[in-house]
């Protein structure tokens, strides 16, 4: 990544560059977390709160959406505490007296407060580092975290004497996207996004459409009009010209064909963007910066 000064000095008219500020580090890291999250383990801690409750949850919502009010969570701990009939832990007291059912935000996050209160104490006695703030749930902030303390409890209540509950499946196998997007060092996973659409015939609409991004990206600086611009991530380095493609499938889907098509067209420079995308999640976050600064642009001119 480069600093406006470096690339300011592309070329002396600020109309033909204009430096578009589309990153966003909070949306990155969304967006990273959303890929940790895994549904496979959500499926089971799913079946699993279901079997301890003994009814289904709702359907349509997912499992974090179906938590966000701390109904389930709090009658989920209660009914954890029954299955140890007979023991020193089935006479732990009720999260609450009172479980909220209304749609006032206050009261929702007011039970998951008490679910995490009584999560402190015995018999689960969890330490903070196992737990997660009542916005992790409520505002989706950490919904990794808020599934990774759910599998705890389903180990911990587990563990607790006389315990005679439903177990959770195993979930050490699963894999969520983020872990299928990390690829060898050859890039495996983004060379079979290249290779979609291999061979196959274009209609006319597409190969003029083809013949056209070409003609963009395939010229030295990106242009028709001999406007040069700069490679964001080269600290001043001449944009070089890239390879033509040969359908609208495959060969634009790493998200580089489009960044590049957009700083030609618009006559900009679009910042941290990967030239060289090695994983799913590299072309994932150059698509996005790609619609970012064409809503960026669309807004500037309006």
């Amino acid at each position: 990544s480069i600093d406006g000064a470096s690339a300011g000095s592309a070329t002396s008219s600020p109309a033909l560059h204009r430096r578009v500020d589309v990153s966003s580090l909070d949306n990155d890291v969304q967006t990273h977390m959303e890929l940790k999250y895994d549904v496979g383990v959500e499926k089971k801690v799913r079946v699993w709160i279901e079997a301890v409750l003994g009814k289904p949850l709702p359907a349509g919502d997912d499992l974090l959406a179906q938590l966000k009010d701390g109904v389930v969570l709090c009658e989920l701990l209660n009914a954890l505490v029954k299955h140890c009939d007979g023991t020193a832990a089935a006479a732990a007291p009720p999260v609450s007296k009172k479980i909220y059912t209304g749609k006032i935000a206050f009261q929702q996050m007011q039970n998951i407060n008490n679910y995490l209160e009584a999560c402190r104490a015995a018999p689960f006695s969890f330490k903070e580092l196992d737990l997660f703030e009542t916005l992790d749930l409520f505002n989706r902030k950490e919904p990794v975290r808020v599934l990774s303390h759910l599998t705890t409890l389903a180990k911990r209540a587990a563990a607790l004497p006389g315990y005679g509950g439903p177990a959770i499946g195993d979930v050490k196998g699963e894999r969520n996207l983020f872990s299928a997007t990390l690829v060898d060092s050859a890039g495996s996973a983004v060379s079979d996004i290249q290779r979609d659409g291999e061979g196959e015939p274009l209609t006319d609409d597409e190969a003029g459409m083809v013949a056209w991004i070409n003609s963009h990206i395939t010229a030295s600086g990106g242009g028709d009009d001999g406007v040069e611009l700069l490679h964001i991530d080269g600290a001043g380095d001449d944009l070089e010209p890239l390879p033509p493609i040969a359908n609208l499938r495959g060969h634009i889907r790493t998200g580089v064909v489009l960044v590049r098509l957009l700083e030609s067209c618009m006559r900009i420079h679009v910042p941290f963007y990967h030239l060289e995308p090695h994983t799913i999640f590299d072309c994932m976050q150059n698509a996005t910066i790609a619609l970012k600064t064409i809503a960026t642009q669309c807004f500037e001119t309006l």
